[in-house]
C-alpha cells in the first residue's frame, strides 16, 4: 500500500512538472517597450526621416509621427500627434487626444483640420495593432527577427 500512494506521488508531482514546463512564456506577450519606435508595416522599407510610427513613453504619453510626400499633388503631409493612454487590461490600451505639432514642411494640414480622436490600440512586446487594422511593429523586432520584410 505504501508502495502505491509512493507510486501515485511521484507520478502527478511528474504530471504537474510536466504541465509547467510545457506552459509557453507569455511574461513579455502584453508589454510595451518604451522609448522605442513602433513602425508602421508600410513604412518599413522607407527612410527613417518618411517612416510614421508610435513611441510610449512610461509616463502614460505616446507620440504618434507620421509623414507622407504625394508626389501627384506636390504636398507634405507631416506632423506629430500626441496622446494619453490608459492600459486597460492585457494586451489592449485606450488613447485620448491631448495635442499635435505640425511641422514646417507640412503643406496640407492646419491646427483646426485636425480630428482629435481618441482610441483603442491592441499591443505585445513587438506588434501594435490599431482598430482600422494598420499592424506596427517594434524597430528592434524589424532589425533584428525580421530582417528581410519589406525588402
Amino acid at each position: 500500500m505504501k508502495k502505491a500512494i509512493s507510486l501515485l506521488l511521484i507520478l502527478s508531482c511528474l504530471l504537474v512538472f510536466c504541465s509547467c514546463a510545457s506552459t509557453p512564456d507569455t511574461s513579455s506577450a502584453n508589454k510595451i517597450v518604451y522609448g522605442e519606435k513602433y513602425i508602421a508595416v508600410e513604412d518599413a522599407a522607407l527612410p527613417a526621416e518618411e517612416q510614421s510610427y508610435y513611441i510610449f513613453e512610461k509616463d502614460y504619453v505616446t507620440r504618434y509621427e507620421y509623414y507622407k510626400d504625394t508626389v501627384f499633388s506636390n504636398s507634405t503631409s507631416h506632423y506629430a500627434l500626441t496622446y494619453k493612454y490608459e492600459v486597460m487590461s492585457e494586451g489592449t490600451l485606450a488613447y485620448f487626444y491631448d495635442r499635435v505639432v505640425i511641422y514646417e514642411d507640412d503643406t496640407v494640414n492646419t491646427q483646426e483640420k485636425f480630428n482629435k480622436r481618441n482610441g483603442i490600440l491592441l499591443f505585445s512586446e513587438n506588434v501594435i495593432a490599431t482598430t482600422d487594422e494598420d499592424l506596427y511593429v517594434r524597430e528592434s523586432y524589424l532589425e533584428n527577427e525580421l530582417e528581410y520584410f519589406g525588402k
